[in-house]
């Protein structure tokens, strides 16, 4: 049974982000959470708001507050995307300050976001290929123990990892027929629409819209002088992009194009950009890749030098009988 006194109710106004900040810094130390990584880093209030209605989040309708005494003490919300190969994943995540765990109120709040993604997924002809999906961290222990206890089974990870010493970086060169050329804002179609093109293979990936390339291009950390693009003729073979967020390096996207694979691009590319990363006084680079080494990103990232620092789970159901 929840506590006495604990209320629950749909997201009221922007007036509650700063409560729900305040829930996410109270759940730093309990679940050990990096507020560097490139996975979980702490959200100010400028970030919740600009982000809140990402992949399909009504605020008004899908997100879900706790209340205790009028003072927030956990939310949880819900988005939601179609992957490469034709599932609805439903995703709810949700945090709970840590005092208030055990009492029956995080159970509640998974209930809400299940009851919720039913009435969503009803409307959509998910051709029995819909799924709920939650996030944990490997030292999310509680989140993990919520939702392993409700039928949830991880189904692939992400893999966070970290590069700090400079001194490793070695000289590569591209092979002739490739070309590293500056960017121009008229390459930015290409570039997305190539990243679009390595993924297409991958089933776990949404499938990307216009309203993705919208917020490529508008992101305001975008450095293309960063950017590393190698270049065939007029093709993009291989592609590295990175940005700089609070002093702290973030490699964004590492592509090779499957018919350039295996001629070193990657790593070409990758150490070039860190270079310029360090030129520009950055200490620590930041990156995540799938755990399950998909064509073998992460060991070319042990290579260069990238340590492994933490793991983030995706755990799925499936859901079953009728969707309202």
């Amino acid at each position: 049974m929840a506590i006495n006194n604990t209320t629950f109710r749909t997201f009221n106004s922007t007036n509650d982000f700063k409560g729900m900040v305040n829930v996410r810094k109270q759940c730093i130390e309990t679940d050990k959470v990096d507020t560097i990584s490139t996975l979980e880093h702490f959200l100010s209030l400028k970030e919740m708001a600009e982000t809140i209605t990402q992949n399909h989040c009504e605020p008004p309708k899908d997100i879900l507050i706790v209340e205790l005494h009028g003072e927030i003490i956990g939310y949880c919300q819900i988005a939601w995307w179609v992957e490469n190969d034709g599932t609805r994943l439903y995703l709810h995540v949700g945090y709970l300050i840590p005092q208030y765990r055990g009492n029956g109120i995080g159970t509640e709040m998974l209930h809400w976001c299940e009851k919720r993604i039913r009435e969503i997924a009803y409307k959509h002809p998910t051709k029995g290929r819909a799924m709920y999906g939650g996030n944990a961290s490997s030292t999310e222990k509680d989140k993990i123990k919520l939702l392993t206890e409700n039928g949830y089974k991880p189904v692939f990870t992400q893999i966070e990892m970290e590069f700090n010493d400079f001194t490793l970086l070695k000289d590569y060169s591209l092979v002739n027929e490739f070309e590293i050329k500056p960017v121009k804002q008229s390459d930015l179609r290409i570039i997305w629409e190539t990243i679009n093109e390595v993924y297409t293979d991958r089933g776990t990936v949404a499938v990307q819209t216009e309203d993705d390339y919208r917020e490529f291009i508008s992101n305001t950390y975008n450095d293309s002088s960063l950017w590393q693009i190698a270049w065939k003729g007029s093709e993009i073979a291989a592609l590295v992009l990175a940005e700089i967020k609070n002093g702290i390096g973030e490699i964004t996207e590492v592509s090779t194009k499957k018919k350039f694979r295996r001629q070193g691009l990657a790593q070409t590319l990758l150490t070039k950009c860190l270079e310029n990363l360090k030129n520009r006084g950055v200490k620590i680079v930041r990156l995540h890749t799938s755990g399950e080494n998909v064509s073998g990103a992460k060991t070319l990232y042990e290579k260069i030098g990238f340590k492994h620092l933490k793991d983030y789970i995706r755990y799925r159901k499936t859901l079953n009988g009728k969707l309202q």
